[in-house]
């Protein structure tokens, strides 16, 4: 048997096994949590619970999606208003009924099963009963007229009472088929009594072969299933015939049920196979309306466009050919989600539209109040540079408006930038006029100290270098391309130190002073923060390579050799040490700038 035929004989069992009341389907989506809640209401009234189950679920389904999103939007506004995630609780005035109903649905679903299974139970009981009291009687000592009387009466007994549960029904009818045939088998009754009532049994059994027989013309195939079962119930209640004739007129029986179910299960296959492409093309198309969305959608003209090509896409898939039930209703269930993602995109962004450029103009002032704030701010022009440049391209991200609202405001910030580069360009202007009187200054001033002469006084020399190199800091700067200068007078400041022979620890330290000087007269706290993560990088470092000297010292055995490089590490160790201090001062210098 192919994986197609064991899927449809699934469905076959699946519908005989059911026994609910037809509920007309509804598209829940369309309806307002308050009319869902009143329809939940509603349904939990029916006598049979289990028939409303599928629809008490699509109500649950779509409530909490239509509360869910309405609570998302609460929290949103209740967050723009400057409102704590943390603090944040809402219940939604409808959810507390809500959930009463569904725990008295649960209740009555219970309820209602609990009394199915006792009747169930009742009914195995009674029926189990009746087939020991048709043994009793075969072997009962009466009357003829006695014994019929009594089995009849135990044969109307059995149709007069209900179903067991599923599990048992096979078994419990096979029982009681048994006994009936023991009971016209083995009972010493009257011939003609007993041919009369298998003659009375054949001719029904006769007319319900001629009834499925004649199914096969019938083109319902749901009313087919159903006659048929109807036929096979029947069929159980109705006692035996001749004994030559049980398995001509069984198998006649079963022979138009065998073709009945052949024709119904190549008819689910015809449709499942039929509606296979019908449902894969559906398919396709929701995605294809999932898909106009992914992008995001900025305009008004676009949302247009998209809600035509989604009318047309819809109106295609109502094209499509017919297939099995289930797939329908997992297509249209596919069609109703994906239909409302759409639409529930499009009225999201008309109601946001409003809000956003609201919120655009009210950044772009600020950016307009900025940039004003910033012509006469008295930073560094490069710090003042940098945040116009940030604003310009904070404008440009900050989002369109109508030319009505955005003229008025571009014409605002437009005047900040250029009153800012006016000025800027104006005290560049001066600062190259002080630029070139520096390098006057220091040029004259390098002269003198190239014809600077070492005295035997090694501290006054020291001294002098020192003043020397404070004169030079209080020229300022000098003009980009010319910046040589300063490299010629390091050279010539250290070209004096070797001519002393200042050995290089002290030059070291001589470099660092000179080096806190700039940055102290500078005040440049970048600069001074790489300076530092300069010295603590190099203490790290330093201090990882003591730390590994010392591992391997600890490893070293006694022996002359051993003892050498023993030697050489330790030392190895307190120089490093030794720096590392020294770094730590160089640290500590710098963070009392």
């Amino acid at each position: 048997m192919t994986q197609d035929s064991n899927e449809v004989e699934k469905e076959i069992i699946n519908q005989e096994l059911a026994n609910v009341d037809t509920v007309i389907e509804i598209d829940y989506n369309s309806i307002t949590p308050q009319e869902l809640q009143q329809q939940l209401s509603k349904l939990i009234t029916t006598k049979n619970i289990y028939s409303v189950v599928k629809n008490i679920d699509a109500i649950k389904a779509v409530f909490y999606k239509k509360i869910n999103a309405e609570k998302e939007v609460h929290k949103q506004e209740y967050l723009k208003n400057e409102g704590l995630e943390e603090e944040y609780k809402f219940i939604h005035p409808l959810e507390k009924n809500f959930k009463k109903l569904l725990s008295e649905f649960r209740n009555k679903k219970a309820e209602y099963r609990e009394k199915i299974e006792l009747d169930f139970a009742k009914n195995l009981k009674i029926k189990t009963q009746i087939i020991k009291d048709i043994e009793c009687i075969i072997s009962n000592e009466e009357t003829i007229k006695e014994t019929f009387e009594k089995f009849r009466a135990l044969q109307d007994k059995w149709r007069a009472t209900g179903e067991v549960a599923i599990g048992y029904r096979n078994d419990i009818w096979k029982s009681y088929h048994h006994k009936v045939e023991k009971f016209y088998d083995f009972i010493k009754i009257n011939n003609d009594l007993r041919d009369l009532d298998f003659d009375r049994n054949l001719k029904q059994k006769t007319s319900m072969c001629e009834q499925a027989e004649a199914l096969m013309e019938e083109k319902s195939i749901n009313k087919v299933h159903t006659e048929l079962q109807l036929l096979h119930e029947k069929w159980k209640d109705i006692g035996p015939v001749k004994r030559e004739l049980r398995e001509i007129i069984w198998e006649r029986f079963k022979e138009a049920t065998h073709k009945l179910h052949k024709r119904r299960n190549e008819h689910f296959l015809n449709l499942k196979e039929n509606g296979k492409q019908s449902f894969e093309n559906k398919t396709i198309i929701c995605q294809k309306i999932a898909n106009l969305t992914k992008r995001e959608v900025k305009s008004h003209y676009e949302w247009n466009n998209l809600t035509l090509q989604v009318q047309e896409l819809e109106a295609e898939w109502k094209k499509q050919a017919p297939m099995s039930k289930d797939n329908n209703k997992i297509a249209w269930k596919l069609l109703r989600e994906t239909l409302s993602n759409f639409y529930a995109k499009k009225n999201e962004f008309y109601k946001e539209k409003k809000q956003e450029n609201k919120q655009i103009s009210q950044n772009k002032v600020i950016l307009c109040e900025k940039a004003e704030e910033l012509v006469n701010s008295e930073v560094s022009w490069k710090e003042k540079t940098d945040k116009i440049n940030k604003l310009n391209e904070d404008w440009k991200k900050s989002g369109y408006l109508p030319k009505s609202q955005s003229d008025k405001l571009w014409k605002r910030f437009r005047t900040a930038m250029d009153n800012f580069y006016d000025n800027k360009k104006n005290f560049f202007k001066e600062l190259d006029k002080e630029k070139a009187n520096n390098l006057a200054k220091k040029e004259k001033f390098l002269k003198t100290v190239l014809k600077f002469k070492l005295s035997e006084d090694k501290k006054e020399n020291l001294n002098v270098l020192e003043d020397f190199q404070k004169e030079w800091r209080t020229f300022g700067y000098v003009p980009r391309d010319k910046n040589q200068i300063e490299d010629d007078f390091r050279r010539s400041i250290e070209s004096l130190y070797k001519e002393m022979k200042v050995n290089k620890k002290e030059l070291n330290d001589i470099k660092f002073k000179n080096k806190l000087e700039i940055l102290k007269a500078k005040s440049d706290l970048i600069t001074i923060d790489k300076e530092k993560q300069l010295i603590r990088n190099k203490i790290n470092d330093l201090q990882k390579e003591v730390n590994q000297y010392e591992t391997n010292v600890s490893f070293f055995g006694s022996s002359k050799e051993a003892d050498k490089l023993k030697s050489k590490i330790e030392k190895k160790i307190d120089n490093g040490k030794a720096e590392i201090n020294s770094l730590k001062y160089k640290l500590k210098q710098l963070n009392s700038l």
